[in-house]
């Protein structure tokens, strides 16, 4: 009794998926969806074929087992696809609030406040920024500039962010606050901004986007990062920035996470980032260097 060649070849070619797979992901991500599948129908075929034979040939369990792997590489591949439309996505949104506070500093010649309270309904009235910040979160502030007018009406810029009142409308969050593989239900966002001394936000201070031209440069200043810890989106609830103090987690758990920086480019940051040059990016006047791209 021989052993199937087709069985054979397919779980042969599972254990080359997944092993390549697992080392060069990204760049093998098309073959494997193209070849791997066709796979699955090859080792289904060798099993039908063994069994026809009657007893000649066997090797039913090199086929189910080819299968198997391929059907893992093939899941590998599927959830890289996945990520990489989320991260896609997450830079459109960046993108999006990024071109919301270039409108907002053309219109007030001023980045929002990170959670201030008006005095009056109108966006750019007279406000007073608590320490720490209580009002409706800087988002909330912006959505007259990204074309979601209707909603801000619904909120009293006079009152904190979880006034009864301005938790009713915590829902529907904007799409752009929302990162792309979480529930179109939820109410948390990870963009957020860092808030200290030396940071874009920073307590008692109104910044223009001219300012940081002026200083460290608006291609070397991050406005919005991507947090790894996600906040209710009405809530200021800023990255606590000091120049000693430890950074937060930033990104999702894999890959690099994104920046929006005053100039409006999106940079996609690696984890192991050296701290000072992270720390460089958070100031608007700390003096160094432009960084170079190798540097990230």
């Amino acid at each position: 009794m021989k052993t199937s060649g087709l069985a054979i070849f397919v779980l042969v070619y599972g254990c080359f998926s997944v092993v390549v797979g697992l080392c060069w992901i990204n760049s093998f991500l098309a073959i494997s969806m193209l070849v791997c599948v066709p796979m699955l129908i090859v080792g289904v075929v060798a099993i039908v074929d063994i069994r026809s034979n009657k007893g000649q040939k066997k090797g039913v369990s090199l086929a189910v087992l080819g299968i198997l792997l391929n059907g893992v590489t093939v899941g590998f591949c599927i959830v890289q696809v996945r990520e990489a439309a989320a991260r896609s996505e997450s830079q459109n949104n960046l993108r999006m609030l990024s071109d919301g506070m270039h409108n907002f500093d053309s219109a007030l010649l001023r980045l929002p406040l990170v959670g201030s309270l008006s005095t009056t309904q109108e966006m750019g009235g007279e406000e007073l920024e608590p320490i720490p910040p209580v009002g409706l979160s800087w988002r909330v502030k912006l959505l007259p500039t990204l074309e979601a007018s209707p909603l801000p009406t619904r909120f009293r810029s006079n009152e904190s962010w979880n006034s009864p009142h301005n938790l009713k409308h915590l829902k529907p969050i904007p799409r752009m606050y929302l990162y792309p593989d979480d529930s179109r239900d939820g109410s948390e966002t990870p963009y957020r901004v860092f808030y200290g001394e030396g940071a874009a936000f920073a307590p008692k201070q109104t910044l223009k986007i001219s300012q940081i031209e002026d200083a460290d440069g608006t291609a070397n200043t991050i406005l919005i990062v991507e947090a790894n810890e996600t906040v209710l989106w009405t809530k200021p609830a800023p990255l606590p920035f000091t120049k000693t103090g430890p950074l937060p987690p930033l990104g999702r758990e894999h890959g690099p996470f994104f920046a929006a920086m005053a100039d409006g480019s999106i940079r996609s940051i690696p984890k192991n980032v050296n701290p000072k040059v992270l720390r460089g990016a958070i100031t608007w006047k700390g003096g160094e260097p432009s960084i170079p791209d190798k540097e990230w």
